[in-house]
């Protein structure tokens, strides 16, 4: 009777949120047969089966389309009704979207991998030709039905959607890459700059392999949250030398997770007690794993754990659960039994590349020198010619202001062309919706021309003057983590 309830609920909320609305009925997928290059007839689970890449593998090749799947037309009413049924306030939307899933090739150290994403069809495009919205997708877990494309309820849905429905419901032709090894073959490596700055890069070309000639333009918008802030950066760090398609106009990165990525080496250690939560613990076994797997082969993940039903059980939990349940108290590690990393890793992490070079830097160990080098590679320098927008919550509790400065000063002394925008009343998630009419009158000002929205506000709404509070060494030095 509860969920019965809860449904009814729901439904008086969208109904109420959608009163007044003009309203979109579904158009079909033919009203835009005529944009698309390719006949996107494959079959949804399709996009995510081993496809072999072309042979040779050249640059040329980066970000072609292999296979294209229509899924289904996402009207405004639905849009609505995801945020309210996850608790989110609707920032509005002007029309529905065509929501088609493809898989194209991206490459990670010169060789090809298979990337699957979501592109998103605006109903209406807020120009002809449109320029494109590349998104980077916040953390979802490490298993294959994490990622967003697939919308499996066991995924993390509601940030994802959030950021995705901002742009395609504003009328700007989107895609979202799931990242490697999200859905598609082998791990995926949270946090790996390489796989991430790739994909992002490789969006701007499969979007117009998938489009008719004419219909995108040469302006593309990488925005990412939280995770895909860390994409978006890596892509500004990887776009000189890998290349893209059109021109990037900007990049906006919203509560990125730019720390040091020593901090996982910390926090692995037993020094890292005192800012672990079961969320940063499931956090540094997915970096860990993820990174091993990809880097050392399939197997090195589950070698970094101490033998036996813990690190057995550790494995299952983060290479197939989804954010919710990699994190949770009574699902995560907790539930384990793991309170800190010598309850999982094997001695050498938690004292020479945890204790030692993570929060120390003192790295000699062979092991540790060779996860500084990871961590080094995870946080690389910028491009000083494309300019990056910061968005900062100032309530966000999980990568907090402080800890965004230190990403803040390292990018900055650079010479990242940085802008900092702080929503005094923003949370991790929740900027999204009350900076989206900013967000969007801001991308159609610098993309189809327009006026540009109030200035935002800066670090200034702070009390006290912002500076980087992470307990470990925040070297501005790109040689350094």
């Amino acid at each position: 009777m509860a969920k019965r309830r809860t449904v009814l609920l729901v439904a008086m909320l969208v109904a109420l949120a959608t009163a007044g609305c003009t309203g979109d009925d579904d158009p079909g997928r033919e009203a835009i047969d005529g944009l698309l290059a390719l006949p996107c007839q494959d079959a949804l689970d399709s996009v995510y089966e081993d496809v072999a890449p072309p042979s040779p593998w050249s640059a040329d090749d980066r970000g072609q389309v292999v296979r294209c799947a229509y899924d289904h037309y996402v009207s405004v009413e639905d849009m609505e009704a995801e945020l309210i049924a996850s608790g989110k306030p609707s920032p509005g939307f002007e029309v529905g979207a065509h929501k088609l899933r493809i898989l194209y090739f991206t490459e990670r150290e010169g060789e090809p991998v298979a990337n699957s994403g979501s592109v998103y069809i605006p109903s209406e495009r807020i120009g002809d030709p449109t320029p494109a919205v590349v998104l980077g997708h916040g953390s979802v877990g490490l298993g294959d039905e994490c990622a967003p494309s697939k919308e499996s309820p066991d995924g993390f849905e509601a940030d994802w959607k959030s950021l995705a429905y901002l742009y395609a419901g504003a009328r700007f032709l989107s895609i979202m890459p799931d990242f490697p090894g999200l859905g598609t073959a082998g791990a995926h490596p949270w946090l790996y700059a390489e796989d991430e700055g790739h994909a992002m890069l490789d969006g701007t070309r499969a979007i117009r392999d998938l489009m008719n000639a004419g219909v995108v333009s040469d302006q593309n918008l990488l925005v990412g949250h939280s995770n895909g802030g860390h994409a978006v950066l890596a892509a500004s760090a990887a776009a000189e030398d890998y290349g893209y398609a059109g021109e990037l106009t900007e990049i906006t990165t919203i509560n990125p997770i730019w720390l040091s990525k020593g901090s996982f080496g910390t926090l692995a250690s037993n020094l890292g007690v005192a800012l672990l939560t079961p969320t940063l613990m499931a956090n540094t076994l997915m970096y860990f794993y993820g990174h091993a797997e990809v880097i050392d082969g399939p197997g090195a993940g589950r070698a970094l754990w101490l033998p036996g039903e813990t690190g057995d059980a550790a494995e299952d939990l983060i290479a197939n659960a989804c954010w919710r349940e990699a994190t949770g108290v009574e699902t995560g590690p907790p539930a384990l039994g793991i309170e800190l990393g010598s309850d999982v890793f094997l001695p050498e992490y938690v004292t020479e590349v945890g204790a030692e070079c993570g929060f120390n830097d003192r790295c000699e160990d062979p092991l540790a020198a060779k996860w500084r080098e990871i961590w080094v590679a995870d946080r690389p320098p910028p491009n000083t010619t494309i300019p990056i927008l910061h968005w900062m919550g100032a309530k966000d509790d999980f990568i907090l202001p402080s800890f965004q400065q230190c990403g803040i000063d390292r990018v900055v002394a650079q010479g990242g062309p940085q802008t900092t925008c702080v929503d005094p009343e923003g949370s991790h998630s929740g900027i999204l919706q009350t900076n989206a009419a900013w967000f969007r009158q801001h991308a159609a000002a610098i993309t189809v021309g327009g006026d540009e929205p109030p200035a935002c506000a800066g670090v200034d709404v702070f009390e006290e003057p912002l500076e980087c509070g992470l307990p470990l060494p925040n070297s501005t030095d790109p040689a350094d983590p």
